[in-house]
């Protein structure tokens, strides 16, 4: 069989393992993060960001967040998506007090400080509508030890 007909045959297979490639080893290397990329699933960060806007996160040293930046963080087993109203250092660790963008939330998080270790990090980009591709399909949110799964809902 010749390369030609190789690719014509497997072309689904090859693009399949470039974008698994891309996910698991590039995108992370280069983002500094085990979760590079996100969708909204929740309406919390309105009207900044919308449910199913596709988001992308670099990885960020605590001490580098500021005031203002939209951090990822885990929170009882899933991923949330606020922005950081206050900081504080207690001479180890990094806390961060986070609230959604939408008026109608509390005025504080009632998680109230995520320490440091928590933070996935900070949102940089953002796609519209292109996280709806993820939550209609069959690709599903996980963990980064599962790795049939390539995209993560962020709260």
């Amino acid at each position: 069989m010749s390369f030609k007909e190789f690719l014509q045959k497997y072309w689904i297979i090859l693009a399949i393992a470039i974008i698994l490639v891309l996910y698991y080893i590039v995108l992370p290397s280069i983002l500094s993060t085990s979760v590079p990329i996100g969708y909204v699933a929740s309406g919390s960060m309105e009207p900044t960001y919308k449910v199913g806007d596709l988001i992308i996160i670099k990885g960020a040293k605590p001490e580098d967040i500021k005031i203002g930046d939209v951090i990822v963080f885990k929170y009882n087993e899933k991923l949330i998506m606020h922005r950081v109203i206050s900081k504080k250092y207690d001479g180890e660790f990094y806390w961060f007090l986070t609230r959604g963008d939408n008026p109608f939330n509390v005025p504080v998080d009632p998680w109230l400080w995520i320490r440091e270790d928590k933070i996935i990090g900070v949102v940089i980009a953002r796609i519209p509508y292109l996280g709806y591709l993820f939550m209609l399909s069959l690709i599903h949110i996980s963990e980064p030890t599962r790795p049939l799964y390539i995209s993560y809902a962020v709260f």
